[in-house]
């Protein structure tokens, strides 16, 4: 079978504002790391990728469990961030909130989050370096 492929798009005009949290990180740090948004993004992609991709985490069949792979689009667009700075040695934790969207269900349907999958990266500023920590799935 073809390897899913999931595209990030635009946030869509019925989706809210994401929410941004900043803690224990300053100003300066924040523009850094936005500073290296292409590399978190393509991280980000590579993950939820990896994670759709992974047999025993998604299904095709609703009696199977969830998710359910033919339900989706394979679309999904950004929605909340948080970013957090550690001590000892310094890094930052990244996540990254992704809603996935789900084929249309219902006439008059408007909102179409079915997936979210929440990327947790971290960042060393000694090494100028990314890291994968783990991915959290939730139905939207």
């Amino acid at each position: 079978m073809k390897a899913f492929q999931p595209v990030c798009i635009d946030r869509p005009p019925w989706a809210r504002e994401p929410d941004i949290w900043l803690d224990r990180i300053t100003l300066r740090d924040y523009q850094m790391l936005q500073s290296r948004r292409a590399s978190i993004l393509e991280l980000v992609q590579n993950e939820v990728t990896q994670y759709l991709n992974t047999d025993d985490l998604v299904f095709f069949d609703q009696a199977d469990g969830f998710p359910v792979l033919p339900q989706m689009t394979g679309e999904y667009y950004l929605s909340d961030e948080s970013y957090s700075g550690h001590v000892g040695p310094c890094w930052y934790e990244i996540r990254i909130q992704t809603h996935f969207l789900e084929q249309q269900r219902l006439d008059g349907q408007t909102d179409f989050d079915y997936l979210g999958l929440e990327v947790c990266l971290r960042y060393d500023p000694e090494d100028d370096a990314f890291e994968s920590l783990e991915i959290n799935s939730s139905a939207i």
